[in-house]
């Protein structure tokens, strides 16, 4: 069993550069040991912090929290070994631990919480549960090691700066249950070339791309509404921006302040040049072209249910009679509903946007575009 006294003790040896407690029990009690004090199960706050010597930690298997600064500065720490019993790291719980290479995140873990790897510069892989739901403001910080991140899609927010500084970062695959990417995310990510935007998201906060120097290509969801002040400023080497909005996101004059608005490439929905060019922010990216988004399905065969779109309607055929048919935008607000009174019925829609329909008995659901 480790008390407070023995932390104290730990401590105090300066040279200690393995630790390795696997099977000890953590328990209250005992000497405080200046930083705070211990707990059944817990590694304190501040535990092993500035333990600079240390390389290796093997955390017990029956702890099942770690708090705040517990290995902050552990700047020889190169390897840990979390168990699977561990479900909550607090803040700044691995800050400037600047050797450590490599985290395997226990998969009870769900909330990766502020500065839990700041500044961690040697740091190149990281793995994520599919139960992370939240990335904290600056939880990897300055991580300028981190090559790759790929969020599950178990990730609803990220926070301010959650990936500020991360200068070798050229791959970042981004949950689609993100609705905001927070102000500078990603600010200063100087390795990134292209991003790819998922549909879902809705705004892009202040700064969230700037200073990515060598970014040359973004693209961006028809989801997408805002993009805030500096969102991509510095980012002068983009030369392509696809944008599948129907209606452009609203921004400002200094979103891509810095993009070579002549030669930067603007890829658009067909039809909606205009719309562009008379829209703030837009229309100062002289090099507009339209091109065909995909349809997430232009006809689709459920049940022997087929649905198709021709001549600005929704064609739906088989369904039963006395079923109701309910036409949805693709951000779910209901638009029509219908009562099957035949095999075939006509739904007329506005053209160029996108649409689900729902065959309520079945609960099945199609898309068509046009």
């Amino acid at each position: 069993m480790l008390f407070r006294s023995d932390i104290k003790t730990i401590r105090n040896m300066s040279s200690l550069t393995i630790l390795d407690m696997l099977e000890a029990n953590m328990v209250s009690g005992g000497d405080y040991y200046g930083y705070g004090y211990s707990a059944n199960n817990v590694i304190g706050s501040g535990a092993f912090t500035e333990l600079t010597k240390l390389t290796s930690i093997t955390i017990p298997k029956s702890v099942t929290s770690i708090r705040s600064y517990a290995f902050y500065n552990c700047i020889g720490l190169t390897s840990i070994k979390m168990q699977d019993s561990i479900m909550t790291i607090a803040d700044h719980a691995f800050g400037y631990c600047t050797g450590l290479k490599t985290i395997n995140l226990p998969t009870l873990v769900n909330s990766i919480q502020a500065s839990t790897f700041e500044h961690c510069s040697a740091l190149t892989t990281i793995k994520l549960s599919e139960n992370i739901t939240d990335i904290g403001n600056a939880a990897f910080t300055n991580c300028s090691g981190l090559t790759s991140i790929t969020m599950p899609n178990s990730v609803v927010t990220i926070g301010f700066y959650a990936f500020n500084g991360c200068t070798g970062l050229d791959s970042i695959t981004i949950s689609n249950k993100l609705s905001l990417i927070n102000d500078c995310a990603f600010e200063g990510c100087s390795s990134l070339t292209s991003i790819t935007i998922p549909e879902g998201v809705t705004s892009i906060g202040n700064s969230a791309f700037c200073y990515c120097t060598n970014l040359k290509s973004i693209s961006l969801p028809n989801s997408l509404t805002s993009i805030s002040t500096q969102a991509f400023t510095a980012c002068s080497r983009i030369t392509e921006i696809h944008s599948k909005a129907l209606i452009p996101a609203i921004i400002t004059s200094s979103t891509f302040s810095s993009v070579n608005s002549s030669t930067c490439k603007l890829y658009v929905p067909v039809g909606t040049t205009a719309a562009y060019q008379f829209s703030t922010g837009w229309a100062s990216l002289k090099n507009i072209i339209e091109e065909s988004i995909p349809s997430p399905i232009s006809n689709a065969k459920v049940d022997n249910i087929i649905v198709f779109s021709e001549k600005g309607a929704i064609v739906i055929y088989g369904a039963k009679l006395g079923d109701d048919v309910s036409v949805f935008s693709i951000s779910g607000y209901s638009l029509q509903r219908v009562k099957v009174q035949k095999d075939m019925i006509r739904i007329i829609v506005p053209a160029n946007n996108i649409y689900r329909s729902e065959e309520r008995r079945v609960g099945k659901e199609c898309r068509s575009r046009w």
